[in-house]
């Protein structure tokens, strides 16, 4: 196979960047401004609309299984631009919408692309093109458009709605989608193979190396009778749940400790910039150290990241602590997974493993930000929920270590049969 002066690789990076950098922004971070403008101008409580994203977030469940089987059998740019394609749609219907049930049945379409477009795609896309040498690095720049995107995205949004409307800034999300992330993605290359080139970042059979190798190849109905997966299902749902539920309420904890709203934006927004780092210490971790030590060191992070923001409420240094730990452990949700799942059950049917793998955390998506506002309703304090967090993040490291330590034996046990 021909080689490359630059790694056609790093282009498709430039792409996996991209789902995130539109995608996942023009979803999530900007969710308030939607929320705020919409319900003020329609008069209906913030609870009646944000019921959308539950909609969205239970077709993501269940639709995640079925798009990893499509990445499996089609080629993978034409999956991905139509499910951008449907994504389109939804926000075209929420931009001519004026009921409720309006936004509630247009939420299946962002459904479908929140499970393709933002959850599986970069995994996928870095997964085909890099080995595990390299692949933990690419993920690490992957996933640093949600840091450089707050800083672009959010406020140009927020300028939009604010000078034309909301309506303004979901045409926007639509024409972004249909003249910019469509066609760059419809050029791509879907694999080295199709390119003739080889794929960079394996390691040869008599490489010693701390970096895990890929597992033997499993198919999806045999990952689903082994004990490691549902390890690794409960863990991913217990972090979704937290994740969910920092994101949605850390703001308002704030507030509500005597932070002025400006010092307490300043603070969360401080967490995100410092994640960018963040990215690139855990990638270094996982490439040099393995998986399991990458693993083991954010679900650390986010547990004294969870014990700085209970201590902040009595003095403000430990506001520090909460953001340098937020920093590396919100790498447990969006950098370590993508890397895990082929680590455990191969490369080869890496897009549909991953989907019965996002479908677990989408369920902790679904109650992540009701459940930390559920305590906060019982105890009139949020400080309790950050210790539970706390703990909950110590159980999920554990199982995560576990799942690996599991497969990484089986996997073991199988390359001895075959080589025999």
């Amino acid at each position: 196979m021909k080689q490359e002066k630059v790694y056609y690789g790093w282009k498709v990076v430039v792409c996996a960047f991209m789902c995130l950098f539109f995608g996942q922004l023009l979803y999530t971070n900007v969710m308030g401004v939607y929320t705020k403008a919409i319900t003020e101008q329609f008069g209906w409580e913030r609870a009646q609309f944000t019921l959308w994203t539950s909609v969205s977030a239970i077709v993501m469940m269940i639709s995640s299984p079925i798009i990893g089987k499509l990445y499996q059998k089609y080629p993978m740019k034409k999956v991905m631009c139509m499910i951008v394609l449907i994504m389109s749609s939804g926000y075209l219907g929420f931009a001519c919408s004026s009921q409720l049930w309006h936004f509630y049945m247009f939420a299946v379409l962002m459904g479908v692309g929140f499970a393709g477009y933002i959850r599986m795609g970069p995994s996928i896309l870095v997964n085909l093109w890099f080995g595990p040498k390299l692949k933990s690095m690419a993920m690490a720049i992957v996933t640093t458009s949600t840091t450089f995107g707050t800083l672009i995205i959010v406020p140009m949004i927020t300028n939009i709605v604010g000078k034309f409307g909301w309506r303004a800034g979901y045409f926007t999300t639509v024409g972004i989608n249909l003249l910019v992330v469509i066609p760059v993605f419809w050029f791509i290359i879907d694999t080295p193979e199709s390119k003739g080139i080889e794929k960079q970042g394996m390691i040869n059979e008599d490489e010693k190396t701390m970096v895990e190798r890929d597992g033997v190849d499993l198919e999806p109905s045999q990952v689903l009778k082994l004990p490691e997966f549902y390890l690794f299902g409960a863990a991913q749902l217990l972090c979704a749940i937290c994740s969910t539920g920092i994101l949605t309420n850390v703001q308002m904890y704030f507030t509500d400790i005597g932070f002025n709203s400006a010092v307490a934006a300043w603070i969360t927004s401080a967490s995100w910039a410092t994640a960018f780092v963040g990215r690139f210490i855990v990638g270094g971790v996982c490439k040099n150290k393995g998986v399991r030590t990458g693993i083991t060191f954010c679900a650390a992070a986010y547990t004294f990241s969870m014990i700085g923001l209970f201590f902040t409420q009595y003095n403000m240094i430990f506001g520090f602590l909460y953001a340098a730990g937020y920093a590396v452990g919100s790498c447990i949700t969006i950098l370590v997974p993508p890397l895990m799942t082929p680590t455990m059950w191969g490369a080869k049917n890496n897009a549909r493993n991953y989907g019965l793998v996002n479908f677990c955390s989408s369920i902790g998506t679904i109650f992540g930000a009701t459940a930390i506002a559920l305590v906060y309703d019982m105890t009139g304090t949020y400080s309790n929920a950050w210790l539970a967090l706390a703990g909950i993040f110590v159980l999920a490291g554990i199982l995560f270590y576990l799942s690996l330590t599991i497969s990484k034996k089986r996997n073991s046990v199988l390359r001895a049969k075959m080589s025999t």
